[in-house]
Parts: C-alpha cells; structure tokens; sequence
C-alpha cells in the first residue's frame, strides 16, 4: 500500500511539474490526460487520480478511455465522469475517447451525456482495409452531421 501510495505521489507530483512548465512556455495551451474511465479502478489499478487532478485543476481536458463494444457499459463509463461537468467556468472539458467499434452509437451516447468533444482512436482501426475505401467518410455523415 505504501509503494502504490508513493507511486501515485509522484505521478501527481510529475503531472504538477508538467503543468507548471507547458503553462509557463504556453499559458493558453491546453493540457490533457486519456484515463481510465472508472475513477476508482484509474486510481487504485493504474495510479490515475483523475477525479483529484480534475479538483486541484492540474488538467484542462480528461479524456476518459471508454473502449467497450457494450452500449450500455460505455454510457454508464462516461455518465460516471458526470460530477465534472463537460466545461467548467476554469475551462476544464470533459471529452471522451472512442475506439473504433460501434463509433457512431458511441458518439451518440456521448452527447447524450453532455461531453465537449470526442476523440476516435485509433487511426489505425479507423483506417483498416477491411472497413472499405469510404469507412471514415460514412462514419462522418452519419456521427457528425449537422
């Protein structure tokens, strides 16, 4: 316990020293960190303490992870991020990560829960010769018409 205490100290404490130093150089540039989207798993398995890094505003963006083929899994992941709302009066957004399955439906569930942006990942899932020539261009009209 001790160990992963100190390991997540530091993370923290390496993600304070980051920020001090792009913000330094760059005021306006904006910092971001992909997560786990469960709080307790980031901070308990991989050291992310999002939740606390979103509190003492060391982040502008969080991205949660959120790669489930489960509709209903990837809307309650991204709903649970919630008590941080998609843009804050600091600024700090909420945007959420998607993999390639299911991208449209994912996308839809994302704005259904108000987050700020969307990024898909990966480009080489979303480019993969098997989807077709025009896979990102259908995916386009149908996710991100307005």
């Amino acid at each position: 316990m001790r160990w992963r205490t100190f390991r997540a100290d530091r993370l923290t404490r390496m993600l304070v020293t980051v920020r001090n130093a792009v913000k330094q150089a760059k005021p306006s540039a904006i910092l971001s960190a992909a997560v786990v989207p469960d709080a307790i798993d980031a901070a308990g398995q991989f050291l992310q303490d999002w939740r606390g890094w979103l509190d003492r505003d060391l982040l502008d963006v969080v991205c949660p992870m959120a790669y489930t083929t489960d509709a209903k899994l990837f809307a309650a992941q991204i709903a649970a991020t919630m008590p941080w709302p998609a843009t804050t009066p600091s600024g700090r957004h909420r945007r959420v990560s998607i993999d390639a399955a299911q991208i449209v439906e994912n996308v839809q569930a994302a704005r259904r829960v108000g987050v700020s942006g969307i990024i898909l990942f990966s480009y080489d899932s979303l480019a993969e010769p098997a989807r077709g020539p025009d896979y990102l261009a259908q995916v386009g009209r149908a996710a991100f018409a307005q």
